[in-house]
């Protein structure tokens, strides 16, 4: 079934960062902040 509404498709690549992900980025981020005072991301 799949194949028959796919077969005409055009495939579309998204280059770029997530907004749901740089929301949690974020929001880990403030939690680190809150928890442990480290100003920044640890590497």
């Amino acid at each position: 079934m799949l194949d028959r509404l796919l077969h005409r498709s055009v495939v579309l690549n998204l280059d770029g960062n997530s907004y749901r992900l740089r929301a949690h980025h974020d929001a880990a981020g403030q939690l680190r902040r809150a928890t442990t005072g480290t100003p920044r991301l640890l590497t």
